[in-house]
């Protein structure tokens, strides 16, 4: 029995409708109990002052509360965490959003990303897509080695999402599509 892989492609570009700000929180302390008394105050006014920006979904992920050495001599505690906003391309929440931020000391890092809320939607058409292009592949190693029948055997597929970077303009965000893609490994048996 013989086989062959062949991998087949799809891309597809679409347009965002979610950007999501990922917040880098970073608190030290000597004291755990005071560390932890100052992270809940600071993320829970972190949190009310989005809040009353509407329409956005918080979510805290990623908390660490690590002990910290200099020349392995104890100096401390680090709370470390990261809050994920969401928001909808269709309102002029992101200026807000940056501006609000601005003003915690806490907040080490933001990076932002593209989504979309709808991926899902189309990632069947990429899995076709990506399978039709390797069935065409095959069909013409197929008649080229004038094979009698070449049959599937196993189907591996990766899908990948890749979000570009954005541009702040003042008051203007500069949307790029995101280009989703498919790659699907097939292997055939030949006869």
């Amino acid at each position: 029995m013989s086989t062959i892989k062949i991998t087949g492609k799809s891309n597809l570009s679409i347009k965002p409708n979610v950007l999501v700000f990922i917040l880098n929180v970073e608190i030290k302390n000597n004291s755990l109990n005071n560390l932890i008394n100052e992270s809940k105050e600071v993320i829970n006014n972190l949190k009310e002052k989005l809040n009353a920006l509407n329409n956005l979904k918080i979510v805290e992920t990623n908390l660490y509360i690590n002990k910290e050495y200099k020349d392995d001599n104890f100096i401390g505690y680090k709370y470390s965490s990261n809050l994920e906003v969401t928001t909808s391309l269709k309102t002029e929440n992101y200026v807000n959003i940056l501006e609000t931020l601005s003003c915690c000391k806490e907040i080490k890092s933001i990076n932002y990303q593209f989504k979309t809320n709808n991926l899902k939607r189309y990632e069947d058409s990429l899995i076709t897509k990506a399978l039709e292009d390797a069935s065409r592949k095959v069909e013409v190693i197929k008649k080229y080695y004038k094979y009698d029948s070449v049959d599937v055997m196993e189907v591996k597929y990766n899908n990948y999402n890749d979000a570009r970077p954005i541009l702040f303009r003042a008051a203007n965000l500069d949307v790029k599509d995101i280009n989703l893609s498919c790659e699907v490994e097939v292997t055939y048996v030949v006869r």
